[in-house]
């Protein structure tokens, strides 16, 4: 008998040490280590939307890329790539859907690198409107592959921005053009080389 009132009591005592197994268990903090950052909505600021689009280029993230850019639900016209001239013609009936096709081809075959002047590209605003404002800026655009080298395009953007209700900015309107101090490739020209997966 003082058997089973040992073992009994040491039940108890073995028990009462353990944690309740039907409890909730405290959540795991996320994991930070990831490459990607956590947030990727940039476009609360017009100031940083070019940081994000860099950031879609360096992760390859046609989804956020495409983000970036305004549809029909968000403008009357949808969004609207006008080329340089040189390439105008490689590039008819340009649509949202083409802009993140050519992106994913890209970023596919090569690792792609968008720099521009930060001091360069301050949005402005647009006389007698509240939430449109201009964005003008040079760009370098350098896509390398170990097998194929490294591409380089040059040239000088003007970005239309509009605001949403919900205080997030799309590029509504894109303007592309060719400078003659700089390369004769340009954001078109690489455009109308990925428009097709090759």
């Amino acid at each position: 008998m003082k058997r089973w009132a040992k073992i009994s009591f040491l039940c108890i005592v073995f028990i009462a040490g353990c944690t309740n197994p039907f409890s909730t268990r405290t959540p795991e903090d996320p994991d930070l280590s990831s490459t990607q950052p956590t947030s990727f909505n940039l476009q609360n600021d017009p100031n940083t939307l070019l940081a994000k689009i860099q950031q879609t280029y360096e992760f390859k993230d046609s989804k956020s890329y495409k983000d970036c850019f305004a549809n029909p639900s968000i403008h009357p016209d949808g969004f609207l790539f006008i080329p340089d001239q040189n390439e105008a013609s490689r590039l008819t009936n340009w649509i949202l859907d083409d802009e993140e096709r050519y992106f994913t081809n890209l970023v596919n075959k090569f690792d792609v690198t968008f720099d521009f002047n930060p001091e360069e590209a301050v949005p402005q605003p647009i006389p007698g409107t509240s939430d449109t404002m201009l964005l003008e800026f040079d760009y370098t655009i350098t896509a390398s592959d170990d097998i194929l080298g490294t591409e380089r395009y040059e040239g000088r953007s003007v970005m239309r921005l509009l605001k949403t209700p919900q205080e997030i900015w799309f590029i509504y309107r894109w303007l592309d053009l060719q400078e003659a101090s700089k390369s004769d490739s340009t954001w078109s020209t690489l455009k109308a080389n990925f428009r097709i997966s090759s």
